[in-house]
């Protein structure tokens, strides 16, 4: 399903070794959000495996285009384990900072995973930390 083409990288300038991700590095777009992102699912004991989504995987399909989330994370909770969050990075958690064709596709990304109703939620986050404690 993922083309290992998608995920060529400079090492030592646009992605980060990870130990618990179905990649031994993980790509980032972004120092200051992504990287730090999945070096704290990384070090997380309750994430068992994560990953971030590659770009040509359209699965979600929005009334105002396609619809592609960052990030899949599967960790124990309440002493469960499964996948439990498909994850949309962005430099802020506050929809008005973001731009119009940002908020209606999250917006639509969350009805399709609550339409689904098998308990992956979407959740649009800043850091990993913060999201973890305030679930």
């Amino acid at each position: 399903m993922f083309d290992s083409s998608e995920f060529i990288a400079n090492l030592d300038k646009n992605a980060v070794k990870v130990e618990h991700s179905i990649y031994d590095y993980i790509v980032y777009d972004s120092s200051l959000i992504e990287k730090p992102f999945a070096v704290a699912l990384d070090n997380d004991l309750d994430v068992k495996i994560f990953f971030k989504i590659p770009s040509r995987f359209h699965d979600v399909e929005t009334p105002i285009g396609i619809y592609n989330p960052d990030w899949a994370v599967y960790l124990t909770r309440n002493g469960e384990e499964k996948m439990y969050f498909i994850l949309e990075i962005k430099g802020s958690t506050n929809f008005m900072d973001l731009i119009a064709k940002e908020q209606l596709k999250i917006h639509c990304g969350k009805k399709y995973f609550e339409a689904l109703e098998n308990g992956v939620s979407m959740e649009v986050a800043t850091d990993w930390k913060n999201l973890k404690m305030n679930l």
